[in-house]
C-alpha cells in the first residue's frame, strides 16, 4: 500500500493489519520505499527493512535524510 505522511506527522499500522504485515508477525521483515517531497524537487526511492513490530523513524532535512528501524 502507498501512504504519504506529511513532515512532522506519525503512523502507525499494527502488525497483525495484512496491509503492514502479510503473515501478520511481530518479527517478520518488512521493505519500505521512502521518498522524500520538497517544494522544488524530489528525491529518489530509498530502500529501508524494518521488522513490522518495530517502527521507522526518519531524521533528517533536505540535504540530508536517514531513517533508522527501532525493534520493538
Amino acid at each position: 500500500f502507498k501512504k504519504t505522511i506529511p513532515a512532522g506527522a506519525n503512523e502507525c499500522c499494527h502488525y497483525t493489519n495484512k496491509d503492514c504485515s502479510p503473515n501478520g508477525k511481530v518479527d517478520d521483515i518488512i521493505t519500505f520505499t521512502l521518498v522524500f517531497i520538497w517544494a522544488d524537487h524530489q528525491t529518489t526511492g530509498y530502500t529501508v527493512r524494518c521488522t513490522t513490530g518495530g517502527g521507522l523513524v526518519i531524521h533528517g532535512n533536505e540535504e540530508n535524510q536517514f531513517a533508522l528501524c527501532q525493534d520493538a
